[in-house]
């Protein structure tokens, strides 16, 4: 999605926006579906039948200022989730940060 769509879907909603081209795909019994971290991704689960389904999140310390960016995204568009709000995630993604940017500078030198 580009910024433009995303600032559409944050005034309409998630209840009535909808996307031009929507990805499909299919995750049958015993798949795992990955999507990669800091990424900004829009997803609606649809099963045809009664099913269990699990999320979780899978961070790549790589991926700490994109995924703390789009977390602060949410919070100041609380309507693009289902998810309860951030709390003190915040605070937890700056301090890893800030710890990756101290060991990435004591491995340089």
């Amino acid at each position: 999605m580009t910024q433009a769509d995303f600032e559409v879907w944050k005034e309409a909603g998630p209840g009535t926006w909808r996307p031009h081209r929507p990805r499909i795909i299919i995750v049958e019994k015993g798949d795992v579906l990955l999507m990669p971290p800091g990424v900004a991704i829009i997803h609606a689960p649809l099963t045809l039948e009664t099913c269990v389904m699990e999320g979780s999140m899978i961070w790549d310390r790589q991926r700490l200022v994109d995924i703390r960016r789009n977390c602060m995204w949410i919070a100041q568009n609380e309507s693009v989730t289902n998810e309860p709000r951030l709390g003190d995630l915040d605070n937890v993604l700056a301090t890893a940060i800030e710890d990756e940017a101290r060991r990435g500078d004591s491995a340089g030198r």
